[in-house]
């Protein structure tokens, strides 16, 4: 038995905000795949998330426990890097490494590396790229390609992306011999895939959207459609409750089976904090005064204020509360620099009273002048 999880999606680029996220979810499965009793089972996963302007770092894993004591687990680790815009847009290279352990001891590894170059900015835009790596199980190391090709458009809350990909690869099997002798052997497994994913954003609901149509080629099977959905609720700023259920295709590059789940989920936010209406209707304005103090004014009632730019590398600052106004507790350098500003763990964005500016994804940032 296994529990698919999404380890990383990257349908837009990120821009320049830096932000970190860690949760925990603690739920209730009910899990069906081929060859395997449908049964219901205990699930403990996590994800860890850390985007910077042009890094980003996400670990996801989850381990079930089934009533008669059967265990499974599968996680990985995932790391983007964009570099720097050229004529022909902006490059994205990427390193990821999964790993799953199913309840009847079979296991594998992936280890992958890919490029991609994105066009647009944060709000629409396409990518073209491919990943190379390998696949190790029961079967054997195996090469594995992929080409890919997708496109995404995000408007008020709403963002949509679909993607088309091939995937070459080998797996595993046994061969007869003419005197009947089996011995280790290989096929190959090829597969076209079109997914389409929407996701919605709302103050304290989030809904997402999932569907796979995939044509085999060669020994990769016939036409196969899978759909899922999740929803999530939050309740508080750490707290919110998930609703998952639907089914995903066969994963022949981390070894999981076609598996047909429906979970419930109390997920709790370790680092990093829910969505707060208030900060999101809280006016800030920001100013540089003589002598390089940054001070900001909030309209509206607030707890923790920061900013950050190029001056902390995109590194979220605290500012220290001095009567009815906020202080940056360091000097700001003299000359032109770019600045987002945050409230109470709401969304990064540019201070009300300063003038905006696109970097080169389209996201919008604030200018100020150091003295």
């Amino acid at each position: 038995m296994a529990v698919l999880l999404a380890l990383f999606c990257a349908g837009a680029p990120v821009g320049a905000a830096a932000q970190q996220r860690a949760t925990l979810d603690l739920g209730i499965a009910r899990i069906s795949q081929a060859r395997v009793a449908r049964e219901s089972a205990l699930t403990l996963a996590y994800y860890l998330e850390s985007r910077h302007s042009r890094f980003t770092f996400a670990s996801s894993g989850i381990g079930s426990l089934a009533p008669g004591g059967e265990t499974a687990a599968q996680g990985g680790i995932g790391a983007f890097w964009l570099l720097p815009r050229s004529p022909l847009g902006v490059p994205e290279i990427s390193a990821s490494l999964t790993a799953a352990r199913l309840q009847d001891g079979e296991s594998a590894t992936a280890r992958f590396v890919a490029l991609r170059q994105l066009w647009g900015s944060a709000r629409r835009g396409a990518w073209i790229g491919g990943r190379a790596g390998d696949v190790l199980d029961g079967g054997g190391r195996f090469p594995a390609y992929t080409a890919e090709a997708g496109s995404w458009l995000s408007l008020r809350g709403l963002a949509v992306s679909g993607t088309l990909s091939a995937t070459w690869t080998r797996a595993g099997a046994l061969e007869l011999d003419r005197v009947g002798l089996a011995s280790a052997g290989s096929v190959p497994v090829r597969f076209a895939d079109a997914v389409v994913r929407a996701r919605l954003e709302r103050p304290r609901f989030e809904l997402e959207l999932t569907g796979t149509a995939r044509r085999g080629l060669l020994s990769g099977g016939a036409f196969s459609l899978a759909t899922h959905a999740a929803a999530t609720w939050h309740l508080s700023r750490r707290l919110a409750l998930t609703v998952a259920g639907g089914e995903h295709l066969q994963d022949p590059l981390r070894g999981v089976p076609e598996t047909r789940f429906a979970t419930v989920a109390l997920r709790v936010k370790v680092l990093g904090r829910g969505p707060t209406s208030r900060a999101a209707g809280t006016a800030v304005t920001v100013t540089a005064e003589a002598g390089g103090t940054l001070r900001a004014e909030v309209y509206g009632a607030a707890e923790v204020v920061e900013v950050m730019g190029e001056f902390s590398d995109w590194q979220p600052l605290r500012l220290f509360r001095a009567g009815d106004t906020w202080i940056l507790p360091r000097r700001l350098g003299s000359g032109l620099h770019r600045i987002l500003v945050r409230v109470d763990g709401g969304e990064w964005r540019p201070p009300d009273n300063l003038p905006r500016a696109e970097d080169e994804f389209g996201a919008k940032v604030g200018l100020v002048v150091g003295p």
